[in-house]
């Protein structure tokens, strides 16, 4: 593993317009995320991009995420 600061999380969407890069801290472990989550918006309220992983191939420098689903986030509703 590198003394790499951050790694790079290639992230795909089904609507390719939404496919996008974002550089992130790595993980304690040796090993990529298996899920990554992204903070976003649904019909209004807050929400989490949930990204799983399908190529770890080029870790620790990158890892690439296809989107998965969208779930709620609890911050919304403890405001």
């Amino acid at each position: 593993m590198t003394d790499s600061p951050t790694f790079v999380v290639v992230l795909l969407h089904e609507d390719r317009g939404r496919d996008r890069a974002l550089q992130l801290p790595p993980p304690g472990s040796g090993t990529p995320p298996v899920r990554v989550r992204v903070a976003t918006t649904f019909a209004g309220a807050a929400a989490w991009d949930v990204y799983e992983l399908v190529d770890g191939g080029e870790w620790p420098e990158q890892a690439v995420y296809h989107h998965v689903a969208i779930e709620p986030s609890l911050a919304a509703h403890l405001s």
